[in-house]
C-alpha cells in the first residue's frame, strides 16, 4: 500500500491510499488531475454552482450519489468542493470497499456503504469480469455470473436513498460509473432521475459489446427535458428548468 498528497487549495492537502500497479493512480488521476468531475467544464457549470447554494440557503444539504466509488477519489473530490452536501459512497467490492472507508474516514459528509446501485432494493452478486480493480461488476443474484464470483452484497435503489435523506437533503448529483450496471439502474423504478439537477453517468456498450447497457438509459432520459453533453468517458446529463 502506498500513499499521494493531493493539493485540494492553496494551502490545503489531503493524503490518499492506493495500491501500487492497479488501475487505483489511474483512477486518482482521472479525477483530480484531469478533473473529469469539474462542473465548470460545462457552459452551465455555473447554474450548477448556483443550484448547489440555492438548496444550502435552503436549510437543505445537497445530495450526492456516488454509485461505483471505487477507492473514494470521486466521493472525496465532491466532498472537498461541495463542502455542505452529503455524499452517498457505494461501492460492492470489499477491497475497493475497505479503501474507500480508510480515504474517507476524515470526512463527515461522506457515508460509505459497500453496496451496489440497482432499480430496486435487494441483493446482488459481485464479479471479477477480468477488467481490475475497477470493473468489478454487481449483476442480479437470479443471473448466471459471466466470470468469476468474489461476494455477494446488498442493492439499494436511488428511491431508497432519497427516502433515507427526506427533511435534510436534496438531490444535487448522481455520478453512476457501475460497469455496466446501468442497465439495470434504468430499467425500472426512475422517478428519482428528474429529481436530480446533474447525473454524470458512464456507458459500457464499448465494454459490452452487443449487450445494450445503455439502452435503458438512453430511452429513459429521452423522454424528458435535460440537455446531454459528452465529456470524455462521461455524460453530463443537466435538466432544464
Amino acid at each position: 500500500m502506498k500513499e499521494i498528497t493531493i493539493q485540494v487549495g492553496t494551502d490545503r492537502f489531503l493524503k490518499m491510499a492506493y495500491r501500487e500497479g492497479t488501475s487505483d493512480r489511474s483512477v486518482i488521476g482521472q479525477i483530480w488531475a484531469e478533473k473529469s468531475y469539474d462542473l465548470l467544464k460545462l457552459r452551465r457549470g455555473k447554474e450548477l454552482v448556483e443550484i448547489y447554494k440555492s438548496i444550502v440557503s435552503s436549510g437543505n444539504n445537497p445530495l450526492i450519489v456516488d454509485a461505483g466509488a471505487n477507492i473514494g477519489a470521486s466521493s472525496l473530490y465532491f466532498s472537498e468542493l461541495y463542502k455542505n452536501s452529503q455524499v452517498f459512497a457505494l461501492e460492492p467490492e470489499i477491497n475497493n470497499f475497505n479503501l474507500l472507508k480508510q480515504n474517507s474516514k476524515s470526512k463527515l459528509n461522506i457515508k460509505c456503504l459497500n453496496a451496489a446501485l440497482s432499480s430496486k432494493d435487494g441483493e446482488m452478486t459481485v464479479i471479477d469480469a477480468g477488467e481490475g480493480e475497477w470493473g468489478f461488476q454487481a449483476i442480479s443474484s437470479e443471473s448466471p455470473p459471466p466470470g468469476r464470483v468474489v461476494g455477494q452484497v446488498r442493492s439499494l435503489s436511488v428511491n431508497s436513498i432519497i427516502e433515507q435523506t427526506k427533511g435534510s437533503c436534496r438531490p444535487f448529483i448522481a455520478k453512476i460509473d457501475i460497469e455496466g450496471g446501468e442497465k439495470d439502474v434504468f430499467s425500472a423504478n426512475t422517478e428519482w432521475v428528474n429529481d436530480f439537477p446533474l447525473i454524470i453517468i458512464e456507458l459500457h456498450d464499448w465494454l459490452f459489446p452487443s449487450k445494450g447497457t445503455s439502452s435503458t438509459f438512453l430511452k429513459c432520459i429521452s423522454s424528458l427535458d435535460r440537455d446531454f453533453v459528452f465529456i470524455g468517458e462521461n455524460v453530463f446529463s443537466i435538466k432544464n428548468v
